[in-house]
């Protein structure tokens, strides 16, 4: 959606240009649907400088500046709007993703102590089996050794 606005943005500011530099004729006005009777027009009554430039012009040429003008400003207030409301929207998702991480943070840490606390109980259980192994064995060579003697 603010491709659109950055497009007409840039063909307003190319028609300000144009109609800034006197450039205006009736092709771009029909591209930019003004009317030729409402575009920029030089009055009869331009005073011109020493140096050749145009000094004065008449209300029609700058209302049709003004209506630029306006319709610029309108343009960027709408991006600015949009931007704002993006980059509410991704504060929004930074902070929800951040309080998500959080939690699997905290989880993954329950995770983390619960496989310890495993390993260490079968440590134990590994442990107490080799005692008992060695005591069945201690068991089993008494019980041969009496066999035996008798």
């Amino acid at each position: 959606m603010g491709t659109h606005y950055f497009k007409k943005l840039a063909k307003d500011c190319f028609i300000l240009y144009v109609a800034l530099n006197d450039n205006c004729n009736d092709e771009l006005l029909e591209t930019i649907n003004i009317p030729k009777s409402q575009g920029p027009r030089q009055s009869q009554n331009c005073r011109s400088s020493d140096n050749g430039q145009d000094v004065g012009t008449d209300s029609s040429n700058d209302l049709f500046l003004k209506e630029g003008l306006a319709r610029l400003d309108r343009d960027i207030m709408t991006m600015k709007g949009e931007n704002a409301q993006d980059i509410d929207n991704i504060d929004k998702r930074i902070r929800d993703m951040i309080k998500e991480n959080e939690t699997l943070k905290d989880v993954v840490k329950k995770q983390s102590d619960k496989i310890y606390r495993l390993q260490n109980s079968i440590d134990k259980s590994d442990s107490a089996l080799v005692e008992f192994m060695a005591e069945i064995r201690c068991e089993i060579k008494t019980l041969t050794d009496e066999n035996q003697s008798d």
